[in-house]
């Protein structure tokens, strides 16, 4: 539990109340910018929901529902993206989007190999998401995460870019499979620490560890509804899940996973300079 953070080494702490949530609106920093709030701020900081409200059914929205103190500045720059955001889920409860600000960003491509088109959403998806795990962040470890913190995330739905005409999906990288290993592995263990929320149709899941080359890292999951089957159904589903390397140490009683060690290339296995 968030009041037991300096007790607790080994378990993976949980927030899942209401009562642990409104204890998150005394943090006297922005959790987007690390600022301290000064004394009658002017304007007043505002409060930032996480993952934001829009993106979930009403019934839903009336428990464990958790939100952070930011400055306005910081939380209005990207109100249009958790828009469209918000009616990408609504498919996953039952609404239909309404708004032209989703619509904008669909489009029909042509996929190489394949005779159907490819609807592609034009979305930086990956910043959005770093905005949410940042909250993540502080809602469990109380402190801002400075920037450039590195890292990957794997988005819920396959990425493309464009060749001859035509979209070219990436594959998901090599170390994919590691990151969903770690999670697998230490929640058997009961060792993440984990958040739900709003109505439980949110998890979120992380465990630190340190890799083969002395870095702490924190690995993540982040389930938002079924959002995995929004993919396009000629490739294989895949959660989100990644992981980032701040600069500051692992906080107290993060809940510390197995190490994982990193694959490398072996194209010319009996030359160790070849590669």
């Amino acid at each position: 539990m968030a009041a037991d953070r300096n007790a607790r080494y080994c378990a993976g702490m949980i927030l899942n109340s209401q009562k642990q949530f409104q204890e998150l609106r005394k943090l006297d920093f922005c959790y987007l910018c690390g600022q301290k709030f000064k004394v009658d701020e002017k304007p007043e900081p505002n409060r930032d929901h996480i993952p934001p409200k829009s993106l979930f059914a009403a019934v839903d929205r009336i428990n464990m529902a958790f939100n952070l103190p930011t400055h306005p500045s910081c939380n209005n720059q990207r109100s249009n993206e958790d828009e469209v955001m918000g009616q990408l889920a609504g498919v996953l409860h039952g609404k239909h989007p309404e708004s032209t600000a989703l619509k904008n960003k669909l489009s029909l491509f042509p996929v190489a190999k394949s005779p159907e088109p490819f609807i592609g959403l034009q979305l930086p998806l990956q910043p959005i998401i770093w905005r949410w795990i940042r909250g993540f962040h502080t809602a469990l470890y109380h402190e801002f995460i400075p920037g450039g913190i590195g890292g990957f995330i794997l988005e819920p739905l396959p990425k493309g870019y464009m060749k001859d005409g035509r979209v070219i999906i990436d594959p998901p990288p090599k170390d994919y499979e590691l990151w969903v290993e770690f999670i697998k592995v230490n929640r058997s263990r009961d060792s993440l620490d984990t958040i739900f929320c709003w109505g439980g149709k949110c998890r979120y899941e992380c465990g630190w560890t340190t890799l083969d080359d002395g870095r702490n890292i924190c690995v993540f999951a982040l389930r938002i509804y079924n959002w995995e089957d929004l993919g396009d159904v000629r490739y294989p589903k895949r959660g989100c899940v990644g992981y980032y390397c701040p600069t500051t140490p692992v906080p107290q009683g993060a809940a510390m996973g197995t190490k994982i060690l990193l694959p490398i290339e072996n194209q010319k296995p009996l030359d160790p300079f070849g590669g």
